[in-house]
């Protein structure tokens, strides 16, 4: 269990120890809370507030949730993922949303294919899918992203979600794991 964990699950085991001291002694009519009892409600919601705003353990709730709905319908996760829709420049500019940049442009290594659609000529080539906007709003809210795992093997598959880390760039020397 994680330190904010621990705390609020002390602090609030105080305060229900303290409310049900009070309702054993007087069940038809246990009174209004004392001092202590208030003091331990007020603590019960501070630690509460620390551990919902705690990025970190946000981010973890996050991947659980995400790799729970890949357990649950993998199939349907993995369509997601893999998806784009047509975006405009706008939500290109997004300062957290991933966008994928038009096949061709400076950003891509990728050549234009001659079957374009007309649909992309319209929205300049950009593409949006579940994981970009999905980091979008991880990222504004904990400072980190999402990343999908796959399998080394051929055809690779996917297999959940990990936190992101950006990739050495070439030639530095990548530290050991410990």
């Amino acid at each position: 269990m994680t330190k904010p964990v621990e705390d609020f699950a002390a602090v609030l085991s105080e305060f229900i120890s303290r409310t049900a001291h009070r309702f054993a002694q007087n069940p038809a009519a246990p009174g209004l809370p004392d001092a202590g009892e208030m003091d331990a409600y007020e603590r019960v919601k501070r630690e509460l507030a620390a551990l919902l705003a705690t990025p970190h353990d946000a981010f973890e709730r996050i991947l659980d949730c995400l790799n729970s709905a890949f357990v649950a319908d993998g199939s349907a996760i993995h369509a997601l993922c893999c998806n784009r829709v047509p975006c405009n420049a706008v939500l290109a500019e997004h300062p957290t949303v991933q966008v994928d940049e038009p096949l061709g442009s400076a950003a891509s290594s990728r050549p234009i294919p001659p079957s374009r659609d007309a649909g992309s000529q319209v929205h300049g080539g950009f593409s949006v899918g579940a994981l970009g906007l999905i980091n979008g709003v991880v990222e504004s809210a904990t400072g980190r992203r999402v990343a999908v795992q796959w399998s080394d093997d051929a055809p690779s598959r996917m297999l959940g979600f990990v936190e992101y880390h950006p990739p050495a760039p070439l030639g530095a020397s990548v530290p050991e794991e410990r």
